[in-house]
């Protein structure tokens, strides 16, 4: 199913009719609360967004909703759509992940070929990933029974790259909680795409309780050019304090360091 997010609801209606006509599927939102919610939703396989979703927008709303977008769906497409005046912005948006964007006025054909052509491509990737994720929990398998078989069960599941995901976080967490759980787990998550501080909580949500941190965020990586560092030790803190949860250490003892 294609969601379709503008404000405008004459733009909605006349995607929605060449989306029927073509043979798909769609779901139309008027707002970023409805984006958000129906984002969730897994039959959703794409979203087109407006760049502009209220009059007063200059297109960093549109930004803003992708950015929130990519936590929920990281891996689903994105087709933006935009004026003539914030196609540089949809550039940017394109860095951040969205796949392609189109301008109004648009041509439906143009359109109806975008989209399919995003959709097969999440396929492909879906199924790469598939096969790769194969091949890792092999991998993973054998290095962690050869660590727990040597008498090593303290072990650390590392994203030194800054590449991870939340749902992929939460689902590996979950797999070697349950099939090790001799094992004491920590995390080490590099902040590259902005996304360790997610990272940890789905980690967290997954039952993981211990995380590397540095001051400041500082650090890289020595195989990704121009990767960020570790999770600031800061954040992390500051996260645990405002939800509650305990962590036995002074963020404002951290701070003064």
């Amino acid at each position: 199913m294609i969601l379709i997010a503008d404000d405008d609801n004459a733009v909605r209606l006349s995607i929605g009719l060449a989306l029927k006509h073509a043979g798909l599927e769609s779901l139309a939102v008027g707002n970023e609360e409805e984006t958000l919610q129906a984002v969730r939703d897994p039959k959703v396989s794409l979203l087109i967004l407006d760049m502009n979703l209220t009059l007063s927008s200059t297109g960093r709303q549109g930004i803003e909703m992708l950015r929130k977008v990519r936590i929920l769906r990281p891996d689903m497409p994105v087709i933006l759509i935009t004026a003539w005046g914030t196609v540089p912005m949809a550039v940017e948006a394109m860095s951040l992940g969205a796949g392609d964007y189109i301008t109004k006025p648009w041509n439906n054909k143009d359109l109806i070929a975008k989209i399919r052509g995003a959709l097969a491509g999440a396929e492909e990737a879906r199924q790469e990933a598939e096969r790769i994720d194969t091949l890792d929990d092999v991998e993973r398998k054998a290095i962690i029974e050869a660590y727990l078989k040597v008498g090593i069960d303290e072990i650390s599941l590392s994203d030194t790259s800054g590449m991870g995901v939340p749902n992929q976080v939460y689902e590996m967490c979950a797999r070697v909680r349950e099939k090790y759980p001799q094992a004491s787990w920590w995390l080490h998550f590099h902040n590259t795409r902005g996304l360790a501080i997610a990272n940890i909580l789905a980690a967290m949500e997954a039952g993981m309780t211990q995380f590397d941190g540095s001051f400041g965020g500082l650090g890289g990586c020595p195989f990704v050019p121009n990767a960020a560092g570790n999770i600031s030790t800061e954040d992390v803190i500051n996260m645990c304090d405002e939800m509650g949860i305990e962590t036995g250490v002074d963020i404002v003892k951290v701070m003064e360091l």
